[in-house]
């Protein structure tokens, strides 16, 4: 029969785990516009998150939906900022009571445990864009010529001016997000410089 937990949302409004559900947001995101915002004036937007909550006013804003294109094109749509503290403020009162009841080879998203288990493999393991050895991660060779071919449609249309420094700068800083999990500081860096090439005329 399944367990019953009661009086939990007390401790999910409670201050101290909003703010801590606000630090965990924080990680990485911190040069997002919306989390500029939220954090110019954290704690009067932790009490007003936390008075809506309480009262029953909270209702959660509209998702930002864009699209990625690495390996192959997908939706992500991504919720606000503020709405992301309380998933955090949620997920901090209910995974300890959940994570002892889970078996062991449960795997998604478990703290300390990836999607599925890993297995060694001669060639490494191949994962979400990368080559998995126990050294290290390589990025994958696929994505590598992808991006290659990327740049040289990039510098093309940079130089037709029909596309922007600040479009490119948008996408070259999403695959050096995704790059910066690999041990690929050199590859980033030539590349860049490739970005910073002048095209060669078409014939």
């Amino acid at each position: 029969m399944a367990k019953t937990y009661r009086h939990l949302w007390p401790q999910v409004v409670a201050w101290e785990n909003l703010c801590l559900a606000y630090r965990k947001c924080r990680r990485r995101k911190r040069s997002k516009p919306d989390a500029v915002r939220f954090d110019f004036a954290w704690e009067s937007e932790l009490l007003r998150l936390q008075r809506e909550l309480v009262t029953g006013s909270y209702a959660p804003g509209p998702y930002h939906h864009f699209l990625i294109h690495d390996p192959k094109q997908r939706l992500i749509s991504a919720a606000p900022f503020r709405d992301r503290v309380v998933h955090h403020a949620v997920v901090n009162v209910l995974e300890p009571l959940f994570e002892r009841r889970f078996i062991h080879d449960s795997y998604a998203c478990r703290r300390g445990k990836d999607k599925t288990p890993l297995r060694p493999s001669r060639g490494g393991l191949k994962f979400l864009g990368f080559v998995l050895w126990p050294e290290g991660r390589r990025l994958q060779q696929g994505a590598l010529v992808r991006f290659n071919q990327r740049l040289r449609r990039w510098r093309q249309l940079k130089k037709q001016g029909l596309l922007t420094g600040r479009a490119v700068a948008r996408s070259l800083q999403a695959w050096r997000a995704h790059a910066g999990h690999a041990n690929a500081f050199a590859i980033q860096r030539r590349l860049c410089n490739r970005l910073l090439e002048t095209p060669p005329s078409p014939a």
